[in-house]
């Protein structure tokens, strides 16, 4: 059963500098005055050129490329946050994603009120929060839950956000290098939460990352992408191995 499709999706991003000829006055004439006295110079950036994909229940897809390769693009898009130039996106299932620990939360915030703010962002009621609040306060080991985030470390941040997606009920989930933030102790919690929650039917798990031990130890099979196109696509050993002789 297909859970989540992408037909033709590309993406441009128009990026603009002032040319190497702009002086000093004409910068800040420019941010006076209208576009017209400015020196600008225009430029395409193709992020994602004609993406297909299909995913399905029961799958565990590793996407994997270098720096600049479309990935995080991809992942927006296929969230929402991002909306494509051109093609579409379909759904079929609820979705969630997680894109860096903490990387929504409120630092003027306690920790236990990011987690209502996040849980009510995901689409989840305050009594949905309620009945899972102890768990995700118990995985995540914090025992300063109720001190504003801006005292927080980052591994802490890190442990905060991985125990609220985890605990969150959806079809499709989406981790974009979401496991890079936690110390190493933290990272073995989530791959081995990761796996109990796989193990449950008919759900579909997309995780972006640079690690090849994780996506081969945890996916189905890898897509491997370059400057905004799919290069392979097969098994994680195969994936991983070509991946490595075209860098």
């Amino acid at each position: 059963m297909v859970t989540l499709e992408l037909q033709d999706i590309s993406k441009t991003f128009f990026l603009r500098k002032e040319s190497n000829g702009a002086s000093f006055f004409k910068k800040i004439r420019s941010f006076f005055y209208s576009s017209k006295t400015t020196n600008l110079l225009t430029k395409e950036f193709i992020a994602l050129e004609n993406i297909n994909l299909k995913f399905h229940e029961n799958e565990i897809v590793g996407i994997m490329g270098i720096n600049g390769a479309g990935k995080s693009t991809l992942a927006n898009i296929m969230y929402g946050l991002t909306k494509p130039s051109s093609g579409c996106v379909i759904t079929h299932r609820t979705i969630i994603a997680l894109f860096g620990f903490g990387s929504c939360f409120n630092n003027e915030l306690t920790g236990r009120e990011n987690i209502y703010l996040n849980g009510t962002a995901y689409g989840l009621s305050k009594k949905q929060i309620d009945n899972h609040i102890d768990e995700i306060i118990a995985f995540s080991e914090i025992e300063e839950i109720d001190i504003q985030l801006k005292f927080y470390s980052n591994g802490m941040k890190a442990r905060l956000g991985f125990s609220l997606v985890a605990y969150i009920e959806s079809d499709i989930l989406i981790l974009d290098e979401a496991l890079v933030g936690g110390d190493a102790y933290f990272q073995k919690k989530c791959i081995a939460k990761l796996k109990e929650i796989i193990t449950r039917p008919n759900k579909t798990f997309i995780i972006v990352s640079h690690s090849e031990s994780l996506l081969k130890e945890l996916c189905t099979k890898i897509i491997v992408m370059k400057k905004g196109k799919i290069e392979f696509e097969s098994d994680p050993v195969s994936a991983i191995e070509f991946y490595k002789k075209d860098l």
